[in-house]
């Protein structure tokens, strides 16, 4: 009788600690809800001329638990108080994004949000506005700026980014004499790197705006004036690598400059208009290049001997690094997944590192597609987003069965979909995936 009571007493508290850790993430979701609509109240929310109300999920990546601000057309979710609650199945990944699911064009964002308010408020704005973002009529472009991972490319936009700086801490002529030498080591990379202006325009017309759109809505250069010059200042450890991550510091520091000249300067855009372009018109610089000379003359008021001095020891690690991954993912024994247009994708922005045609190593992400589920923790080469290969180090025995079977290795863990199995590839050692047949 005594064992029973004790497993009772254990059953019934289990339970109420459930109870509590729910009624917990419905609180805890409900309060953001209201911050987001709060958020979308404000006049600085309409800056598109738009709502960025909408369709909102909070999804506890570890759980997989998702709470709603509205119903889904499919019934996936069900009402708790004002929230809906549900589970997000595997074939979605998480990550703050805009994604389709359950019939609803939703912004997702994880839990848990920033602590700081103006930072999570940040966060939220970013990601209502890639809701809106198609009706808007802004591509949702995402190409990674390889160049921005050299020594040359880092040195000059590391340049661009402390005479942005220097701007916002000044005004009137000196903030334009700032602006035109940002706009001549701009010119100059693209001098040395003729692709550049096409990749790059595109990222900062879709993560530059949404950035610029967080910063915008939050107030938060407004509440801290040293905010913008502080992550230009911070650059090179906020973001390990700028290839896919610049435009998180060029969009709201030109969106904000632009909006400081010129108020609502995002509702008259006309198409072809970019950042560089407008920062010019607004602010009438000359968009006259300056010869070698020059543009070296200028480097020195942003101390372009140190930075240069800090990219050419980086490059000497980015060089061992790339050999260690060419030998890893290139070189050596591979699995390779080939992609449907069932296919999406996380990732982290921030720490991904180009190998020429090889294409780009991603240390951590998710993949969904046809065949089942792909989470990377350890490296991954991405290839035109048409192929990935990971290393099969640590590769455990295949367990395939007609329900689908999990594969590990040492860097991913594959979670193959019904009837899909892994065949020898084309050289020793590798492998592919194989269908159904």
């Amino acid at each position: 009788m005594k064992y029973w009571l004790i497993a009772l007493l254990v059953l019934v508290y289990g339970r109420l600690l459930a109870q509590s850790d729910s009624d917990s993430g419905v609180s805890l979701a409900a309060r953001h809800f209201a911050t987001i609509n709060r958020l979308c109240a404000t006049p600085a929310a309409q800056l598109w001329g738009c709502t960025l109300a909408g369709p909102v999920l909070l999804v506890d990546p570890v759980t997989r638990r998702v709470f709603a601000n509205q119903p889904d057309t499919q019934g996936l979710l069900q009402a708790v108080g004002a929230v809906y609650s549900g589970k997000l199945p595997l074939s979605v990944n998480i990550a703050n994004t805009a994604t389709q699911w359950a019939g609803v064009p939703w912004t997702m964002l994880m839990l848990p949000l920033p602590t700081d308010q103006a930072e999570q408020e940040k966060l939220m704005a970013h990601e209502l506005f890639h809701r809106v973002q198609p009706a808007l009529g802004f591509a949702g472009a995402s190409p990674v700026c390889d160049h921005l991972d050299s020594e040359a490319g880092r040195m000059w936009f590391r340049l661009e980014l402390a005479a942005l700086a220097a701007a916002w801490r000044s005004q009137d002529r000196i903030r334009r004499q700032h602006l035109q030498r940002a706009s001549w080591f701009r010119a100059w990379r693209y001098q040395r790197f003729p692709a550049a202006r096409q990749v790059e325009e595109a990222l900062e017309w879709n993560e530059g705006l949404a950035e610029f759109t967080g910063v915008y809505v939050s107030g938060i250069a407004a509440q801290d004036t040293s905010y913008l010059p502080g992550l230009a200042d911070s650059a090179t450890v906020l973001f390990p690598s700028f290839a896919r991550s610049f435009a998180y510091l060029t969009g709201p520091v030109y969106g904000m400059l632009l909006s400081q000249i010129r108020p609502g300067w995002q509702q008259v855009l006309q198409a072809g208009d970019r950042f560089p372009a407008l920062l010019a018109k607004y602010y009438q610089l000359s968009k006259e290049v300056p010869n070698a000379a020059r543009v070296q003359a200028a480097a020195k008021y942003y101390a372009g001997d140190r930075i240069r001095q800090e990219e050419a020891a980086r490059e000497r690690q980015r060089l061992k690094k790339e050999k260690a991954y060419w030998a890893k993912l290139v070189e050596g024994p591979v699995l390779e997944l080939t992609f449907t247009p069932k296919m999406s994708v996380s990732f982290n922005p921030s720490q991904l590192f180009p190998l020429g045609e090889k294409g780009t190593v991603y240390p951590t992400l998710t993949i969904t597609d046809k065949w089942g589920r792909m989470v990377v923790t350890g490296d991954a080469l991405m290839h035109n987003w048409q192929r990935l290969f990971v290393s099969t180090r640590g590769l455990q025995p295949n367990d395939n069965t007609d329900n689908g079977s999990t594969i590990r290795a040492a860097d991913w863990t594959l979670e193959l979909a019904a009837g899909w199995t892994l065949v020898p590839g084309s050289r020793t050692g590798d492998l592919q995936l194989q269908p159904p047949r």
